[in-house]
């Protein structure tokens, strides 16, 4: 558990630390001797939590895109400890911006196509807090080997240590010959123009909702659910993982309108919005491993535009979070006050990490602007409209079957997992939309899982799946165990609905055996 007083005793000391360079978390170090260049990203002197947030969330990308293209090696401050608390937690929104930015850098490290950047961690152990003098130490004696891969360790990996900092550190007594100077790094952003996009509809009894991703699996069935009440809606996607095919029956709806648009840049909406609604996400292992960029970009920068919408057209907001926020949970069922066991640098971090980074920054709009919204936290979710190449379990054993290949089981199969048939999330979905809540309710109580509370193992599923082979015509097919490839992969993920049944007297309805014969027959036909 992370020792909080500890964390913000650091920052409060920290923030007096490096004048004048308290309003920036990037510096250039050039040492005056060897003339060599280090980036430096240091996010602890600031003495605005959210400013720091801000920075390493929207700033670090690009710090770390210029460093691949000047080719300079990277130094990254962090501390020691960043698990034990969430990321709705007041005063530490900091912390969880670091976390992003470790995402970020992880993906430098882990994607060649992303620079595969030199980076060493130097992390902040104790009571100590580093001075100038201690950041040129470490600066001047960085040996700028080549990156390491990352390890499945929840801390960081020790290969990429640079330093640690902590009062009988014989590192910290030892001065540096060599003195270099440090920097402010400012860059010039690229200014995007927002795209005005117009809205055919007038306000009626309806609500005008605007929905992101609306044409993704979630996306098609909310829609559908939505437009059977009335309602009408504005639906946004760049298709870069859903089919347009999910909609083409819904073209001519008079009440829906589709917007070819990208949310990761500005734009804002012609005529009133009653409702925002943002599920644009990479949705799948197979994209988020593929699309690491498009990850975390659609969950912080897609997520703060979306904000900017509802704050300016004064919209209630919803946010589709996940279950993953929770990471390897030491605690089943996981409730929403759980603070999760997320490994920021880990194989998925991209998606960890777009998701609680996301909800820190809905945290900020709800406080700055008297936001209302509300986040649903989505466990495992099956059924039609998914695709059979996206590397959920569900599509992988039903594609499997379906093509008489073996259904592969990573691990020993008995790693456990909830499965929500699509239409259970989402009616909790829009009766999380559409109940009204107590604007004093804080940022925490506005949190809400969704999904099924019964648990099966991975061994059970593929089980079950085999079991309907026979009235579809198909032969059961053999299971392959595989060692697990990834380690961070949680052992298991089941839902405490109590919050959901009290607030929105929520209860899922539909079996994961029923569930599964619906998805195997839209499948099959």
């Amino acid at each position: 558990m992370i020792k909080k007083s500890f964390l913000l005793s650091l920052w409060l000391l920290t923030s007096n630390l490096l004048y004048p360079y308290q309003q920036n978390c990037f510096f250039l170090y050039e040492d005056t001797i060897t003339h060599k260049k280090i980036v430096l990203i240091n996010p602890f002197p600031l003495q605005n939590s959210w400013a720091i947030f801000n920075q390493t969330v929207f700033d670090t990308p690009e710090v770390l895109t210029y460093a691949h293209k000047e080719k300079l090696p990277v130094v990254m401050l962090v501390p020691r400890d960043l698990d034990g608390y969430s990321p709705l937690d007041d005063g530490f929104e900091w912390l969880e911006g670091i976390r992003v930015a470790l995402a970020w850098a992880s993906m430098h490290m882990r994607f060649k196509e992303h620079g595969n950047l030199t980076i060493q961690f130097v992390q902040i152990e104790d009571a100590a807090t580093p001075t100038e003098d201690d950041l040129l130490t470490v600066l001047a004696n960085f040996d700028g080997h080549a990156p390491c891969p990352v390890n499945n360790k929840p801390e960081l990996p020790e290969e990429a240590v640079a330093a640690k900092f902590s009062p009988l550190s014989k590192f910290l007594q030892k001065k540096a010959h060599q003195k270099g100077s440090i920097t402010p790094l400012f860059l010039n952003k690229k200014k995007i123009v927002p795209t005005n996009i117009q809205s055919p509809f007038v306000t009626q009894n309806s609500k005008i909702i605007v929905i992101s991703g609306a044409t993704g699996f979630i996306g098609t069935h909310m829609v559908e659910a939505l437009l059977a009440q009335g309602h009408r809606i504005i639906a946004l996607d760049n298709f870069s993982c859903s089919s347009k095919n999910n909609c083409e029956k819904l073209l001519n709806h008079p009440n829906y309108y589709l917007v070819d648009h990208d949310v990761t840049q500005p734009f804002t909406i012609a005529g009133n919005v009653d409702w925002v609604v943002h599920l644009a996400s990479v949705p799948s292992p197979a994209f988020y491993y593929r699309l690491p960029q498009e990850t975390l970009s659609s969950g912080l920068q897609g997520t703060k535009n979306m904000l900017d919408l509802a704050v300016q057209k004064n919209a209630r907001f919803l946010f589709s979070s996940t279950s993953e926020v929770y990471g390897d949970p030491e605690i089943t069922p996981q409730h929403e006050n759980y603070p999760g066991k997320v490994n920021p640098i880990g194989k998925r971090s991209q998606y960890d990490q777009s998701k609680r980074g996301a909800e820190t920054l809905i945290k900020f709009y709800a406080q700055q602007y008297n936001l209302d919204t509300r986040i649903a936290r989505i466990f495992n979710t099956y059924g039609p409209y998914m695709s059979l190449e996206d590397g959920r379990v569900v599509t992988n054993f039903i594609g499997a079957l379906l093509n008489n290949r073996p259904m592969i089981i990573y691990g020993d199969g008995k790693q456990s997992r909830s499965f929500a048939y699509v239409s259970d999330t989402v009616n909790g979905l829009i009766q999380l939309l559409q109940i009204p809540l107590d604007n004093s309710l804080a940022m925490q109580d506005r949190v809400v899982n969704i999904g099924n509370a019964d648990e099966f193992t991975i061994q059970e599923l593929a089980t079950k799946i085999n079991a309907l082979a026979a009235q579809h015509h198909c032969k059961p097919t053999s299971v392959n165990y595989i060692p697990q490839i990834d380690a961070t992969d949680p052992k298991m993920r089941c839902p405490d609905l109590t919050r959901a049944k009290q607030l929105l007297q929520y209860k899922a309805a539909v079996t994961l055996d029923e569930g599964l014969e619906k998805t195997l027959a839209y499948f099959k036909t």
